[in-house]
């Protein structure tokens, strides 16, 4: 079944507005992978991201925490990264994480591809900004979800 979603973003730069709005598909797509339900866009979200997405004028990636509220991905990219791209990179981390030991390869980080796939996340929202104002990047993205993830000793699916 095919589905159409149509989005208002207000987002720090206007012209990566409708590139995020195909943040979700790769998302989706991991999660179908590895057999967990699709996350749903949400608005709130996407305008918390949006305001830490603007914190952020020299992507610098901060300790962000939602805390008991909502996951957090960020990246940082020197070039104009499309959204698609970093959650690609966010995805790559599936090659380091042993889903039977519910480990992650000694050196390298799974974090942020767990929290994609994590089966108790319902919700995203993502925002991009534009570091320094600078038209043709770098960039940095922020996604959050809700509920988070990432919870120490629980399998993300």
């Amino acid at each position: 079944m095919a589905a159409v979603i149509l989005l208002s973003l207000t987002l720090c730069h206007p012209s990566l507005s409708l590139s995020l709005l195909r943040i979700p598909l790769p998302h989706n797509a991991a999660r179908a992978a590895v057999g967990v339900p699709p996350l749903l866009w949400s608005p709130n979200l996407t305008a918390e991201a949006d305001r830490l997405a603007r914190r952020q004028v020299n992507c610098t990636l901060a300790e962000l925490s939602g805390g008991a509220a909502y996951g957090v991905n960020q990246a940082w990219a020197s070039y104009r990264a499309t959204p698609a791209e970093v959650v690609a990179l966010w995805v790559s981390e599936q090659a380091y994480y042993n889903h039977t030991a519910n480990s992650c390869s000694a050196g390298h980080e799974c974090g942020t591809f767990t929290q994609v796939v994590w089966r108790r996340s319902e919700e995203l929202g993502c925002a991009q900004n534009l570091c320094g104002g600078a038209d043709a990047g770098p960039v940095f993205t922020i996604c959050l979800y809700h509920p988070p993830g990432n919870f120490l000793g629980q399998r993300p699916y």
